[in-house]
C-alpha cells in the first residue's frame, strides 16, 4: 500500500505518506530434523535472528514438538486453503 500511495499527491489523500515500505529480508524455514521434532528458522538479512512467535511458544533455535505439529498439521492448512487460492 506503501508503495502505492507514493504515487498519489498528497493533497488529494490526506492519510497519504511519503515514507517508503522496506523489506528487511524476512524469511522462514521450516526444518524437519527428525520424526516429531522440526525447527522453524526465521532469519533476516546476514542471518539475523527475526522471530514472529515468543519464544514461550516456538523458540526457533531448539527443535520441538509443537514446531513439529505446527509445521506438518497447520501450516499445509494456511498454505493450501487461503494462501494459494488468492
Amino acid at each position: 500500500v506503501h508503495n502505492l500511495l507514493q504515487d498519489v499527491k498528497v493533497s488529494e489523500y490526506p492519510h497519504a505518506s511519503r515514507t517508503v515500505a522496506i523489506y528487511d529480508g524476512y524469511g522462514a524455514c521450516p526444518v524437519l530434523v527428525e520424526k516429531g521434532k522440526a525447527m522453524l528458522a526465521e532469519f533476516g538479512w546476514g542471518g539475523n535472528l527475526l522471530p514472529s512467535f515468543p519464544l514461550w511458544l516456538i523458540d526457533g533455535t531448539q527443535p520441538s514438538r509443537l514446531t513439529w505439529l505446527f509445521i506438518t498439521l497447520l501450516l499445509p492448512l494456511f498454505y493450501w486453503l487461503p494462501l494459494l487460492p488468492g
